[in-house]
């Protein structure tokens, strides 16, 4: 087995890569219920100008930073519906998306089932 030291440089960097993101996604959780929390927002959290946060997201993930904060309020949202009893619009709410239909929208999008089709397969497999 290699010991830390031993593993090559990328592994390293893919370390760092992974906590930025892993931060990332925490701070935006932290924030998830403000409706208006967006890449403004999270740059001032993260310390970085908006071009420099889009190139980093977008290099370690493939997508846009207003695409990676609303994967994480989809991931959030299929969480709760998952493990609580809130009806969706009260999970749409928690997530920080005050539109039902848009939530339903963008929801349906990212997980290709709506809110309640999902809650109901998820409560099936369990």
């Amino acid at each position: 087995m290699l010991q830390y030291d031993q593993r090559p440089i990328y592994y390293k960097s893919m370390q760092k890569e992974d906590a930025f993101i892993f931060r990332l996604r925490e701070i935006i959780i932290e924030s998830i219920q403000e409706q208006n929390f967006g890449v403004p927002e999270l740059c001032m959290k993260v310390g970085m100008s908006r071009t420099q946060l889009h190139n980093k997201i977008k290099a370690l993930t493939g997508h846009s930073t207003s695409h990676f904060i609303k994967k994480v309020r989809i991931h959030q949202a299929t969480h709760l519906l998952r493990t609580s009893e809130m009806n969706i619009s009260e999970v749409a709410l928690e997530v920080g998306v005050e539109s039902l239909p848009y939530f339903t929208k963008i929801f349906t999008k990212e997980i290709g089932l709506s809110p309640s089709k999902f809650r109901k397969k998820a409560s099936l497999e369990q």
